[in-house]
């Protein structure tokens, strides 16, 4: 029996060559595709974290074909999530982000049916680089809320007016058939309603003279309320003149207690030490 019958292969391991370029079993050359050109294999959720940062610095992502500093700040972003991926390759998948929305977008334009997409990272990246539209509004928001309006039938949204509207419908009507009616008519119901006891303040001149004479708040009385009010200042500061005399006069009374008191203790001391010899 030869070598060549008991040897085992390993059908695992490729076959071994010389050149790295070519392969032995099928005889075919196969190309052997660079490290740094390799594509790395994003999963879900990696993908959903690079558009999540892409949206975070859309502004700075001015190209995709060139690598630039904010493809560093993304991979660095990348990294906090646990996910170790270089620049390069951020770029290079929102590049296949990109390519891929551009396909979907003209499959869906093309295919009247079917109106949203199988890519579930579409809608995302659809706010990215969906583009611009020739009249579109400055703020997001209001385009939104024309677009949401424009989907609502007539008839539904006449249904579900909001109640201020609706009010204001209700008086328009109220006010035509209130017109229609006799004047006979309309004397009646204002007779009946409820009059209030004061009337609302008038905002015009005319109205505020009339009541500052309704109140009768006259000349003299403003005369009379100036002489109140000087006698009362006069009065305020004689009372804070006699104040400060006081503090005067307590302060002069508590400077006297500290020196006789100072002076009898030193008689004091005095006195015990002629005492003790």
């Amino acid at each position: 029996m030869s070598n060549c019958d008991t040897e085992s292969v390993d059908e695992n391991q490729p076959p071994p060559s010389n050149n790295p370029s070519t392969s032995s079993a099928t005889g075919e050359d196969v190309e052997v595709v660079p490290k740094h050109l390799r594509s790395r294999y994003w999963n879900s959720w990696e993908e959903m974290r690079l558009v999540e940062l892409w949206r975070l610095y859309c502004a700075e992502v001015t190209t995709l074909k060139i690598n630039v500093p904010i493809f560093r700040t993304i991979a660095e972003g990348m990294r906090e999530y646990g996910f170790l991926v270089n620049a390069q390759e951020v770029r290079r998948k929102m590049n296949n982000f990109k390519n891929k929305y551009i396909a979907e977008r003209r499959s869906l334009e093309l295919d009247g049916n079917k109106k949203q997409s199988d890519w579930r990272l579409y809608p995302l990246v659809h706010c990215l680089l969906a583009p611009r539209q020739k009249n579109q509004l400055l703020t997001h928001q209001k385009l939104i809320i024309n677009q949401l309006f424009s989907k609502i039938p007539a008839d539904v949204l006449n249904k579900e007016l909001p109640f201020s509207e609706r009010l204001a419908d209700k008086t328009k009507q109220q006010s035509t058939s209130f017109t229609s009616k006799p004047v006979e008519l309309l004397t009646l119901p204002t007779q009946s309603r409820y009059q209030p006891r004061h009337q609302p303040y008038a905002k015009t001149f005319g109205n505020y003279s009339s009541t500052l004479l309704r109140h009768k708040f006259t000349k003299e009385k403003l005369t009379q309320l100036i002489i109140d009010n000087s006698i009362l200042s006069d009065q305020r500061d004689t009372a804070l003149k006699h104040l400060k005399a006081e503090e005067r006069s307590f302060a002069a009374l508590e400077s006297f207690l500290l020196n006789w008191e100072k002076k009898h203790e030193t008689t004091l001391q005095s006195l015990q030490c002629t005492g003790g010899e």
